[in-house]
């Protein structure tokens, strides 16, 4: 398969993918009226938030003890709508926490919240480094 650019490779092989490359590079996306701004079609195809927290820690024992001391406070009230704990398997000792939310606003009502402050501070003690984040828009799922 021969395409002229990115959009179109993606188009060819699974439609919608293009509407990606196309709103990262301002480009009108495929579906959406032109006269729509970046930010119209961005939302538009935006289905969600998700946050990966990416961290190290040797006390991977401890941290399981945590979050299982601490989850009904963190469950209560809470805006996640599903949280996957996992290991690396090609870094032992390497961990992501992938966190899915309905929207950004809601991530950031979540990250306001008392007890997610208080847990994280704790989980910070656990680990063998600062976590890196990545805060991701959903524009796509299957």
């Amino acid at each position: 398969l021969i395409a002229a650019s990115v959009e179109d490779l993606y188009g060819a092989l699974l439609p919608g993918l293009a509407a990606c490359a196309a709103l990262a590079a301002g480009r009108p996306c495929w579906g959406l009226p032109n006269s729509w701004s970046l930010n119209d079609r961005q939302e538009a195809a935006m289905a969600g938030f998700i946050q990966i927290v990416e961290f190290k820690t040797s006390r991977i024992d401890e941290v399981q003890a945590l979050v299982e001391e601490r989850r009904p406070q963190l469950e209560a009230g809470s805006t996640v709508r599903r949280l996957s704990a996992t290991a690396d398997r090609d870094r032992p000792g390497y961990y992501f926490t992938i966190i899915e939310f309905d929207s950004l606003d809601s991530a950031m009502e979540n990250s306001n919240r008392p007890e997610t402050s208080e847990f994280s501070a704790a989980m910070a003690k656990l680990c063998d480094g600062p976590p890196k984040f990545y805060n991701l828009d959903v524009w796509q799922t299957w």
